[in-house]
């Protein structure tokens, strides 16, 4: 497990990443804080997104977090919501 991020007060789980080859687009690094609202909206999480790509984004969520398999992520800055 990664260590904390400094004055976070959390540890960060970083999803096991697809190989390069495999990947559909190619992925570009943001580091962009964002916000996670599950899609019948009975919470909110806030997250990092490390990086994105035309078909996908590594986003990095406190460990114990609870996200459903459908959410729509607000990344700050961007003026669309993305429906995942």
């Amino acid at each position: 497990m990664p260590n904390p991020m400094p004055n976070a007060g959390f540890d960060w789980w970083v999803p096991p990443t697809i190989a390069r080859g495999q990947r559909r687009s190619e992925r570009h690094l943001t580091f962009k804080t964002a916000r996670i609202v599950a899609a019948n909206h009975d919470y909110s999480l806030e997250c990092v997104v490390l990086n994105v790509s035309q078909h996908g984004a590594c986003v990095l969520v406190p460990t114990g977090s609870r996200v459903e398999d459908h959410f729509t992520l607000f990344i700050d800055g961007d003026d669309e919501p993305h429906s995942c």
